[in-house]
């Protein structure tokens, strides 16, 4: 009797390990959708959203104008790269706006972002019963409209949003492998443009690594 546990466990144990080693170091989270009811975080997403629907409906006379952003990338494994001045111009493709380095530098946020496409794409389409997080066609996200200072900082002109990605691991449970930080501009010039953009993913690279990139408005 006492060999045939020790055996279970084993298995049992051998099973776990396996399990694990598909989430090394990354957070796992339970899909439970809760109703966003507080008035400010409601106030943040429609002022974002209704800024990039402003965008929207100039977008066509803005194409050829030019953008300057301090960017820099890290790739998977790699150390941070140093900001450098990239200049950009938006063109139309015919089925949607994107930035174009005018020089051929790296430039890692070629889509224009709109209440349609892009980051706010899920949230603005789904702020009149909005959830946190909310199940989307590829995965899951959390969201929130007060990160961390040091990832995207709010002010009287700009908000912030950070979201958090995530593809499904088992069940009701989610591997979180992307996190994402903007900030719009909501009033005044530029307004509908982000202002700082910042991606961190774990997507494609080896357990323990991520690539970054980000890029601040000049």
């Amino acid at each position: 009797m006492m060999k045939f546990i020790l055996v279970a466990l084993f298995v049992v144990a051998g099973c776990v390990s396996e399990s694990d080693k598909q989430v090394v170091g990354k957070e796992v989270r339970s899909l439970d959708p809760i109703s966003v009811d507080d008035p400010m975080i409601l106030s943040r997403i429609n002022a974002i959203c209704g800024a990039l629907l402003y965008k929207e409906g100039i977008l066509n006379i803005l194409t050829s104008n030019q953008y300057t952003f301090a960017y820099s990338q890290k790739d998977c494994g790699k150390s941070a790269g140093i900001p450098k001045n990239v200049t950009v111009s938006i063109q139309d493709t015919g089925s949607s706006y994107v930035f174009k380095s005018v020089n051929g530098d790296a430039f890692g946020f070629s889509n224009v972002e709109t209440s349609t496409s892009g980051l706010m794409k899920e949230i603005c389409q789904s702020r009149t019963a909005l959830t946190n997080p909310m199940q989307t066609a590829s995965g899951a996200i959390w969201f929130s409209t007060t990160p961390a200072k040091d990832d995207c900082e709010s002010s009287s002109d700009g908000y912030c949003v950070q979201v958090e990605r995530g593809s499904q691991y088992d069940g009701n449970s989610y591997v979180i492998h992307t996190k994402e930080w903007m900030k719009v501009q909501i009033t005044g010039s530029n307004r509908g443009f982000f202002t700082d953009r910042k991606v961190v993913s774990t997507a494609n690279c080896a357990d323990g690594q991520s690539m970054e990139r980000r890029a601040i408005l000049k």
